[in-house]
């Protein structure tokens, strides 16, 4: 797992996970604009993946919900 800062997408936590025969990968985005973004591009990451792996892979992007601090 790690999380980096893009430019465009603001920060992305990325996991990616082995499994016999499998690779996944599990993208987190800020929500809005990067989010859909992210999932336009997800087939891409799902391509390279598998063919750098040569095994099945699957990608799921989902909005990262931001903490909220509230104070009276």
């Amino acid at each position: 797992a790690l999380a980096f800062d893009s430019a465009v997408l603001g920060r992305l936590d990325l996991r990616v996970d082995l499994a016999r025969g499998t690779v996944s990968a599990n993208v987190g985005t800020p929500a809005g604009q990067a989010f859909e973004l992210a999932e336009e591009a997800a087939g891409r990451l799902q391509a390279a993946l598998g063919e750098r792996t040569g095994r099945a892979a699957q990608v799921r992007v989902t909005p990262r919900r931001e903490p909220f601090d509230a104070y009276a």
